[in-house]
Protein backbone atom coordinates (compact mmCIF):
# COMPACT_ATOMS: atom_id res chain seq x y z
CA UNK A 1 0.00 0.00 0.00
CA UNK A 2 2.26 2.77 -1.21
CA UNK A 3 2.33 5.87 0.94
CA UNK A 4 3.70 9.29 0.01
CA UNK A 5 7.28 8.38 0.95
CA UNK A 6 7.33 5.37 -1.36
CA UNK A 7 5.34 6.75 -4.29
CA UNK A 8 7.24 6.81 -7.54
CA UNK A 9 10.00 4.42 -6.46
CA UNK A 10 11.24 1.35 -8.29
CA UNK A 11 13.80 -1.26 -7.21
CA UNK A 12 12.73 -0.66 -3.61
CA UNK A 13 14.20 -2.60 -0.76
CA UNK A 14 14.33 -2.49 3.01
CA UNK A 15 17.35 -3.09 5.17
CA UNK A 16 17.21 -3.55 8.94
CA UNK A 17 20.35 -3.54 11.10
CA UNK A 18 20.44 -4.20 14.84
CA UNK A 19 22.32 -1.51 16.73
CA UNK A 20 24.45 -1.95 19.86
CA UNK A 21 21.81 -0.03 21.87
CA UNK A 22 19.11 -2.58 20.93
CA UNK A 23 17.30 -0.29 18.50
CA UNK A 24 17.20 -0.97 14.77
CA UNK A 25 18.40 1.09 11.83
CA UNK A 26 15.66 0.83 9.22
CA UNK A 27 16.61 1.90 5.69
CA UNK A 28 14.40 2.26 2.62
CA UNK A 29 16.45 2.15 -0.57
CA UNK A 30 15.11 2.75 -4.05
CA UNK A 31 15.18 4.77 -7.25
CA UNK A 32 12.66 7.60 -7.49
CA UNK A 33 11.22 8.15 -10.95
CA UNK A 34 12.68 5.14 -12.74
CA UNK A 35 15.48 2.65 -13.08
CA UNK A 36 17.89 5.26 -14.46
CA UNK A 37 17.50 7.48 -11.38
CA UNK A 38 20.21 7.41 -8.73
CA UNK A 39 19.66 5.13 -5.77
CA UNK A 40 18.52 6.98 -2.66
CA UNK A 41 18.38 5.87 0.96
CA UNK A 42 16.21 7.07 3.82
CA UNK A 43 17.02 5.80 7.30
CA UNK A 44 14.70 5.59 10.29
CA UNK A 45 15.24 4.28 13.81
CA UNK A 46 12.97 1.52 15.11
CA UNK A 47 12.32 0.35 18.66
CA UNK A 48 10.73 -2.99 19.50
CA UNK A 49 8.08 -2.42 22.15
CA UNK A 50 8.20 -4.75 25.17
CA UNK A 51 5.81 -7.59 25.98
CA UNK A 52 4.45 -8.24 22.47
CA UNK A 53 6.63 -11.05 21.13
CA UNK A 54 8.71 -8.54 19.12
CA UNK A 55 5.73 -7.90 16.84
CA UNK A 56 5.00 -4.24 17.68
CA UNK A 57 7.59 -1.64 16.68
CA UNK A 58 7.80 2.13 16.90
CA UNK A 59 9.37 3.64 13.78
CA UNK A 60 10.83 7.10 14.26
CA UNK A 61 10.39 8.86 10.93
CA UNK A 62 12.11 11.98 12.22
CA UNK A 63 12.30 13.42 15.70
CA UNK A 64 9.78 13.62 17.36
CA UNK A 65 7.43 11.84 14.90
CA UNK A 66 7.02 8.06 15.28
CA UNK A 67 4.47 5.57 13.98
CA UNK A 68 3.48 2.05 15.01
CA UNK A 69 4.23 -0.96 12.84
CA UNK A 70 3.08 -4.53 13.38
CA UNK A 71 4.76 -7.72 12.23
CA UNK A 72 1.76 -9.76 11.11
CA UNK A 73 3.57 -12.82 9.74
CA UNK A 74 7.09 -14.22 9.33
CA UNK A 75 7.49 -17.51 7.51
CA UNK A 76 9.38 -20.32 9.29
CA UNK A 77 12.44 -19.92 7.01
CA UNK A 78 12.55 -16.11 7.39
CA UNK A 79 12.16 -15.59 3.65
CA UNK A 80 8.96 -13.52 3.81
CA UNK A 81 7.36 -11.13 6.23
CA UNK A 82 4.11 -9.21 6.26
CA UNK A 83 3.91 -5.85 8.06
CA UNK A 84 1.06 -3.45 8.69
CA UNK A 85 -0.17 -0.43 10.58
CA UNK A 86 -2.54 -1.05 13.49
CA UNK A 87 -5.28 1.02 11.78
CA UNK A 88 -4.91 -1.17 8.67
CA UNK A 89 -4.26 1.85 6.42
CA UNK A 90 -0.86 0.54 5.25
CA UNK A 91 0.56 -2.91 4.68
CA UNK A 92 3.66 -4.41 3.11
CA UNK A 93 4.96 -7.75 1.91
CA UNK A 94 8.73 -8.22 2.07
CA UNK A 95 10.90 -10.99 0.64
CA UNK A 96 14.60 -11.73 0.89
CA UNK A 97 14.74 -11.88 -2.90
CA UNK A 98 13.37 -9.34 -5.41
CA UNK A 99 10.96 -11.91 -6.87
CA UNK A 100 7.98 -13.71 -5.38
CA UNK A 101 6.03 -16.36 -7.27
CA UNK A 102 2.42 -15.43 -7.90
CA UNK A 103 1.27 -18.33 -5.72
CA UNK A 104 3.41 -17.13 -2.79
CA UNK A 105 2.27 -13.53 -3.33
CA UNK A 106 -1.37 -14.59 -3.19
CA UNK A 107 -0.68 -16.60 -0.02
CA UNK A 108 0.94 -13.56 1.61
CA UNK A 109 -1.90 -11.29 0.43
CA UNK A 110 -4.19 -13.70 2.25
CA UNK A 111 -2.31 -13.00 5.49
CA UNK A 112 -3.17 -9.30 5.16
CA UNK A 113 -6.72 -10.02 4.06
CA UNK A 114 -7.25 -12.31 7.06
CA UNK A 115 -6.25 -9.41 9.32
CA UNK A 116 -8.78 -7.04 7.69
CA UNK A 117 -6.48 -5.06 5.36
CA UNK A 118 -7.87 -3.90 2.00
CA UNK A 119 -5.54 -5.90 -0.24
CA UNK A 120 -6.97 -4.26 -3.37
CA UNK A 121 -4.78 -1.26 -2.46
CA UNK A 122 -1.52 -3.23 -2.54
CA UNK A 123 0.86 -2.61 -5.43
CA UNK A 124 4.05 -4.48 -6.19
CA UNK A 125 7.20 -2.38 -6.49
CA UNK A 126 8.81 -2.99 -9.90
CA UNK A 127 12.19 -4.66 -9.53
CA UNK A 128 12.84 -4.93 -13.30
CA UNK A 129 12.02 -2.65 -16.23
CA UNK A 130 9.76 -5.32 -17.75
CA UNK A 131 7.40 -4.97 -14.77
CA UNK A 132 6.67 -1.28 -15.43
CA UNK A 133 3.06 -0.75 -16.45
CA UNK A 134 2.03 -4.32 -15.67
CA UNK A 135 -1.22 -4.87 -13.74
CA UNK A 136 -0.73 -4.84 -9.97
CA UNK A 137 2.56 -2.90 -10.09
CA UNK A 138 3.14 0.59 -8.75
CA UNK A 139 4.24 3.05 -11.44
CA UNK A 140 7.01 5.64 -11.00
CA UNK A 141 4.49 8.27 -12.15
CA UNK A 142 1.92 7.40 -9.46
CA UNK A 143 1.24 10.04 -6.83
Amino acid sequence: MPYFGENGYVAGQAEWTLRADGRIDDAYIGRKGGFDAPETRRTFVDTVLPDNGNAHWRVRLFWPISVSQLTLYVDPMYQYTVLGYPDKSLGWIFARTPFITEAKYQELLGKLDDQGYDVSKLRKVPQQREQLGKPGFHSPGDK
